[in-house]
């Protein structure tokens, strides 16, 4: 296991150093990402403790803050450590992730790809109408993270269960909520939760970023884009995913 080295603290967010854990949220693709990084680089900054963010299992020695963006951790390879996980509703996370990839720098979706016939992923996905597009992304990198929101374990008491839908339009609630979970005590937990105010989908100054980044970012957003058809497929390759998540009862949708 690595060790790490603690770093000195501007200001101490736990009740005691007894209480001190690692911290470690996981992400999905499309799934508040960029949001969850900008709250918690800040809050890390502003308490002097070490944020890192990568996919797979590798964070440095120093870390004190981890934001895994592709949620397929070994959270069994982690020292002591409280966490937070964050879910969305798969269609939406389709539909972002469509409109997203058509548009996006990612370097990943730019590289030639024999399966698509020597385009690039974007190049294919602008190359179709949005009804082929749409089942192209389900097929693809959005149906990667919904798989992946399907294996998660989500009993883990470690870990804060958190869906996106929930955290709009209550967000001071919601991160006060993350950030008692982490352990921090109570006026540090109200000053991360001020931090992460600064970084609210709500503020003018995101507008820009929003665009870039999550386009509309309104729960259900997949009732204006799904056709019957994309309705099907989605039954298909996903059986039983909306009903694990809590999105729907059945599959009458």
């Amino acid at each position: 296991m690595r060790q790490r080295v603690l770093a000195p603290l501007t200001g101490f967010p736990f009740n005691s150093r007894a209480d001190r854990r690692f911290i470690v949220h996981c992400c999905h693709h499309k799934v508040g990402t960029v949001w969850f990084r900008n709250v918690l680089g800040g809050v890390g900054k502003h308490f002097g403790m070490a944020v890192h963010m990568s996919p797979g299992h590798t964070w440095l020695p120093e870390t004190e803050i981890f934001v895994q963006h592709d949620a397929e951790l070994d959270l069994g390879t982690l020292p002591p450590f409280r966490g937070s996980h964050l879910v969305r509703d798969p269609r939406d996370v389709i539909v972002s992730g469509y409109f997203y990839h058509m548009r996006c720098d990612e370097p990943w979706s730019k590289v030639p790809d024999p399966e698509f016939g020597g385009l690039s992923y974007q190049e294919y996905l602008l190359s179709l109408d949005k009804e082929a597009g749409i089942h192209a992304e389900m097929a693809g990198r959005g149906g990667i993270t919904i798989q992946d929101m399907a294996k998660w374990d989500y009993a883990r008491p470690e870990i804060l269960e958190l869906r996106y839908e929930e955290m709009l339009g209550a967000e001071d609630a919601q991160w006060m909520r993350i950030f008692r979970h982490y352990g921090f005590r109570e006026k540090a937990a109200q000053k991360a939760a001020l931090i992460a105010r600064r970084y609210s989908l709500e503020r003018p100054e995101y507008r820009a970023w929003r665009t870039k980044h999550i386009r509309s970012g309104q729960p259900g957003d997949w009732r204006n884009h799904f056709s019957k058809g994309h309705r099907d497929a989605f039954k298909e390759h996903f059986p039983g995913v909306l009903r694990k998540l809590g999105y729907e009862r059945d599959d009458d949708w």
